[in-house]
């Protein structure tokens, strides 16, 4: 893939997620896809993007302002798709796995959307070669379904909006479950948005 793909003006679907270590219990990581019909270069935070106390204790009042805080985000931003991918997931399937559950939630954005010359556009890991080997593996997942598409992993997550939208739908899943988890609501939050890690090989 080309290094210096031009998307500003095209269609596109970034990925990015959230607890990618694991460090937060009570969550899997979260990976998200976003959908933007035409990109454009914007760079300052939207309203609801800062980011605030998913991952903290929180009093009522900072539950309460969550809550609004990631309502207003997704009403906003409605173009999400997400999964989930477990340690024990991780110990089974590894890095193949984790890209084939980037390769879901695009290819779910792919069929509700429908674009047309689509670029894809995830964030890059926290290695190089860890990164490569996703790389590899996403462009063969996603070869296989047929799509003509550009791809390119950027690590500009906080100046790329696509990317930033991306980030914070998995930031906002993740904070709206474990306030589920501590009041014992085992449901996920938005709920028709999530599709299995590997939803790719079972269309």
């Amino acid at each position: 893939m080309s290094k210096n793909i031009k998307f500003v003006g095209r269609p596109v679907i970034a990925v990015d997620e959230t607890n990618n270590g694991f460090q937060e219990q009570g969550v899997p990581m979260i990976i998200s896809s976003y959908f933007l019909p035409e990109y454009s270069n914007h760079v300052v935070n939207e309203p609801f993007e800062k980011k605030k106390w998913a991952y903290k204790r929180k009093s009522s009042k900072q539950v309460k302002e969550f809550v609004r805080r990631a309502q207003g985000f997704f009403k906003r931003n409605p173009g999400f798709v997400y999964t989930t991918y477990s340690t024990k997931d991780m110990e089974l399937h590894g890095l193949d796995g984790w890209a084939k559950a980037m390769a879901s939630v695009v290819l779910k954005s792919l069929e509700i959307y429908q674009p047309g010359d689509p670029v894809i556009i995830p964030h890059r890991i926290d290695d190089k070669g860890r990164t490569e080997h996703v790389r590899k593996e996403l462009t063969f997942l996603l070869g296989q379904t047929g799509i003509d598409f550009d791809m390119q992993f950027r690590g500009d997550g906080r100046k790329n909006r696509a990317i930033r939208k991306a980030d914070r739908a998995s930031y906002y899943v993740a904070g709206l479950k474990l306030i589920n988890n501590r009041e014992g609501v085992q449901r996920w939050p938005h709920r028709r948005k999530k599709v299995k890690w590997d939803y790719i090989d079972h269309v």
